[in-house]
């Protein structure tokens, strides 16, 4: 475009023999050029727009269970102090025994137990028909022996078993049963759930918000009146969990395959 400009110059000054209107030809070329230099020059200093990408920002819950009605005992492990963890029912302390570390959980903090000595008390006595035990768990990967998660301790002991990615349920009927190998994701939170009941359709194991199978109805003599964590309590402390416990809360009901299901997607 200055090309062209000058070269109009060129051949005006050559055919104008009149100064002044040469001049004035001059004039109005020098006016052109500064308006195209400048629509130039803004062209350049104009920003590319650039286009906002925002991430969605993935916020860490701080808890899973709600403290509802029917939530008799709930441990979130959050925080530890003392070898002692609180039942956020009642505010009862449980005790550890061993020293279990606190760990970054999927809600907040969670419970590591070692596999050789780490356990737990939850001093607590725990129900044994129409209830609910709800519990995350995520197993070692080099976990390679049997731990109970959890343990019913008193007449007929039960709860559950784990073996690195396995999960064996723990029942005692007229004889000991065992419901076993059910598959948990390995290196993973894993949301368990046992649920007790009278009605022989809601007694049930669910593994991730799927009912993995229906359960015989415990012995009525069952009494329990301690409830361990990590550990099997039947003669003195053996079968160490190894692997990290968060949430779990005990109900005074049978909660539903739906409630379930539900929490596990929302989760």
């Amino acid at each position: 475009m200055k090309k062209l400009f000058y070269l109009s110059l060129c051949l005006l000054t050559a055919a104008c023999t009149d100064n002044s209107e040469f001049e004035k030809l001059k004039r109005e070329n020098e006016v052109l050029r500064k308006i195209v230099g400048e629509s130039e020059n803004s062209k350049q200093d104009k920003p590319q727009e650039q286009t906002k990408i925002t991430k969605k920002k993935t916020e860490k819950k701080n808890s899973c269970f709600d403290l509802d009605d029917s939530t008799i005992a709930l441990w979130r492990f959050n925080g530890k102090k003392d070898n002692i963890f609180r039942n956020e029912k009642n505010n009862v302390l449980g005790s550890f025994i061993g020293s279990p570390s606190i760990v970054d959980g999927k809600f907040g903090d969670a419970v590591h137990f070692d596999g050789i000595h780490d356990y737990g008390d939850c001093n607590f006595d725990p129900p044994e028909k129409n209830c609910t035990y709800e519990i995350w768990y995520k197993p070692d990967a080099q976990a390679d022996e049997n731990g109970w998660v959890w343990m019913g301790w008193g007449l007929y002991n039960s709860g559950l078993i784990v073996n690195q990615n396995k999960v064996t349920l723990c029942e005692f009927n007229a004889v000991q049963k065992k419901k076993e190998n059910f598959s948990l994701i390995p290196n993973n939170w894993n949301y368990v759930v046992y649920v007790f009941s009278n009605n022989p359709e809601l007694q049930a194991l669910y593994i991730n918000g799927e009912k993995v199978t229906n359960l015989e109805l415990l012995r009525h003599e069952s009494t329990w009146n301690t409830l361990w964590l990590a550990a099997d309590m039947t003669y003195g402390a053996n079968h160490f969990l190894k692997g990290t416990i968060d949430e779990f809360r005990i109900s005074n009901r049978a909660r539903t395959q739906k409630e379930i299901n539900e929490l596990w997607k929302n989760n």
